[in-house]
């Protein structure tokens, strides 16, 4: 049963592409063997990961064009922050306020004096108490419910009817924006609007009639009729609006037929009537109103105003034709909205007749189309075009990449992947639009240059930068220690990347530590792993476990490159090379065709722990004959005729990772040239 069960195990996990580290001839490897307590594991060969796009993140999983001003907008929890002291904690009761994207509600908790581990804090309910005592500083919700009574008249049906200054329809209170509609004095030649309300308070669905007609002695406008009816239909419990237009050419006492609201022949409900006092002139004006002090007020008034009130309700347009007439008050101006981090093209526009150079280039930043038509870059004495800035370019990376032609084919330069080749052409219409390159921008050269192989090129571009005028050195750093492998300098490559091993970014952290397990394992130590999510980590470090074996045949010499092997059955077949070459051109690479037959010769070579290479004499009978040499150990089997040159290679087949070294003293190759053929 026992030998059953270690078959099916083999099988099952040849099938899932998994092999166990046990052999399956050890009894007492399998002795213990029970449901979810396999041996260990180790997985085959994996595909290398689609290339992916990679670009910094200064908010969380949002691209740099949705980096805009419309991500944390205005509130009172940012108003109470604002106004904080900065010495006591800070907590708001607003904070509800601040919740509508993610990124604001973290903000919002990273300001937020509370600990970052919760308290076991005390609550006790007793009937319709309840009783709370914090352990420390906590954020605490509540929401009350109170009876409401019934209003006394419930009619069916509600009709409102109100009017407003189009001009100046609405007013601020405690942060809110409220109607502010006219009940009294109404001035000739300003245009007002009418409002009218219809709700449905019933559970009933209503076909209606709403019949709306401005005053009598009024003009209508903006493409309203001076009587409409308009037929509704209003679902239960639901409210519509309506609104009419007009202006009164003269004075004097005019009435207004109310709203009605009509079914079937009969009204149901209508408005109160009104008369209208149409003045030339407001007896009572409201001189705090914005309308008022944008037309009739000082300047110092209009100043106080902008740099005082809330301005959400205010159009700064209705002061352009004072920023026309004075430069002084438009400097002023522009000065109090620059300081509230207000912006008003119409305003900022006078700057330009003005010739006042600071506000043009604000004014120029502004306009999307002009800055279009300038191009990609441009640094000039009114505007710079920073694509950086105008979120319009940003620095991308690209992981995990293999290009399938290391030199390059024809005349020119080709990049196969279209996502990289434009990127790669926006970068470089940037800096022909430069006048030269800075430090970065040799950086970010290099940085391409790498990707397509072009590493010659890269180097060159590296070597231009001066690290001392690079807003941070870390990059660079990584780039000099990737660099000196390039160099064959995998010492220079460790010492730059020890200098990072506690770096508090562990993104950066695991690159470097990258780095020092490939000058590791350049120098002859297993390779490490030190990402579990690194895939060709992984790879080599299961590689660097897995029996391998190469060999070669140069004159009466046998070389055995090897690794975790302890010893290897060596089979001699005599050839008849002209004939087998002619029926068999890859017997050089593959001694299949002698698996049924049976070999003439064979030994059983020792080889010793802690070594890579053994050597050893063909047996004086065969170094005057034609001879395939075989090799089998550890699962492995490699044979051949001849193998003339100066390179070891050893083979993971399971893992598809091919490691070379030169023949003499097994250093390391820093540079070598692969073709891989496949035969069909």
């Amino acid at each position: 049963n026992l030998k059953k069960g270690k078959q099916e195990m083999a099988e099952k996990l040849a099938e899932s592409n998994f092999r166990i580290d046990a052999d399956l001839d050890d009894v007492d490897a399998f002795a213990d063997i029970k449901p979810g307590n396999l041996p260990t594991l180790a997985a085959f060969f994996r595909e290398i990961e689609t290339t992916k796009e990679w670009a910094e993140n200064n908010y969380y999983k949002l691209p740099i064009e949705a980096h805009n001003y419309s991500l944390i907008t205005e509130n009172k929890f940012w108003l109470d922050f604002a106004k904080h002291d900065g010495e006591a904690g800070f907590g708001s009761r607003h904070l509800g306020e601040a919740a509508k994207s993610f990124h604001e509600t973290m903000l919002a908790l990273a300001v937020l004096d509370l600990p970052f581990e919760s308290k076991k804090h005390k609550m006790d309910i007793d009937g319709a108490k309840l009783s709370f005592e914090a352990a420390g500083r906590v954020i605490a919700f509540h929401r009350e419910i109170k009876e409401a009574k019934m209003a006394v008249d419930r009619p069916p049906l509600l009709v409102s009817q109100s009017f407003f200054r189009n001009d100046d329809r609405y007013r601020m209170e405690n942060g809110e924006k409220v109607d502010k509609f006219v009940t009294e004095e109404f001035v000739a030649g300003v245009v007002y609007g009418g409002q009218v309300v219809v709700t449905n308070p019933t559970s009933s669905r209503q076909k209606l009639d709403v019949l709306v007609q401005i005053p009598k002695g009024a003009m209508p406008v903006l493409g309203k009729r001076a009587t409409g009816t308009q037929r509704i239909a209003m679902e239960p419990y639901s409210t519509q609006r309506f609104e009419v237009f007009f202006y009164f050419p003269g004075v004097g006492a005019f009435p207004c037929y109310p709203a009605h609201v009509s079914k079937a022949g009969e009204v149901f409900a209508h408005a109160e009537p009104m008369t209208f006092k149409v003045v030339e002139k407001l007896t009572k004006v409201d001189e705090t109103s914005w309308a008022y002090i944008s037309q009739w007020g000082t300047p110092e008034q209009v100043l106080n105003y902008l740099a005082t009130q809330n301005l959400h309700a205010a159009d700064p347009g209705l002061i352009a034709w004072r920023c026309r007439e004075k430069k002084d008050f438009m400097v002023k101006v522009l000065k109090v909205l620059n300081s509230r981090g207000i912006y008003h093209a119409t305003v900022f526009s006078y700057s330009v007749m003005h010739n006042h150079a600071p506000a043009i280039r604000q004014f120029l930043l502004m306009q999307e189309g002009f800055l279009n038509g300038c191009g990609k870059y441009l640094k000039s004495g009114l505007v710079t075009i920073d694509p950086i800035q105008r979120r319009a370019y940003q620095h991308l990376e690209y992981k995990p990449l293999v290009n399938n032609r290391a030199h390059r084919v024809g005349a020119t330069h080709r990049i196969l992947n279209d996502r990289i080749r434009g990127q790669y052409q926006q970068f470089l219409q940037i800096q022909s639009e430069k006048a030269t390159f800075d430090d970065i921008d040799q950086m970010s050269t290099a940085y391409y240059l790498f990707l397509q192989d072009r590493a010659a090129e890269a180097l060159a571009r590296l070597d231009a930068v001066k690290p001392q005028a690079l807003p941070t050195k870390m990059q660079y750093d990584y780039f000099q220690a990737y660099a000196a492998f390039y160099r064959s300098k995998p010492a220079e490559a460790r010492k730059i990347a020890e200098r990072y091993a506690d770096y508090p970014v562990d993104r950066w952290k695991e690159r470097f530590a990258a780095v020092v397990a490939q000058a590791d394992e350049i120098s002859g130590q297993a390779p490490e792993v030190n990402d579990d999510e690194n895939r060709d980590q992984q790879q080599a470090a299961l590689a660097a476990k897995e029996p391998a074996l190469g060999m070669k045949v140069d004159g009466t010499e046998v070389t055995l490159d090897y690794q975790n092997l302890k010893s290897v059955q060596v089979n001699y077949y005599e050839m008849d090379l002209e004939f087998l070459f002619s029926t068999t051109p890859f017997v050089s690479s593959d001694g299949g065709g002698f698996s049924i037959v049976k070999p003439n010769r064979s030994e059983q070579v020792r080889l010793a722990g802690g070594k890579r290479t053994h050597k050893f004499q063909l047996p004086r009978d065969y170094q005057a004959k034609n001879v395939l040499v075989e090799v089998v150990g550890g699962g492995k089997k490699r044979s051949q005729a001849v193998y003339a040159n100066e390179l070891q290679t050893i083979v993971s087949e399971n893992f598809g990772i091919l490691t070379v070294r030169h023949d003499k003293d097994a250093r390391p190759l820093s540079k070598v040239y692969v073709k891989v053929y496949v035969m069909t």
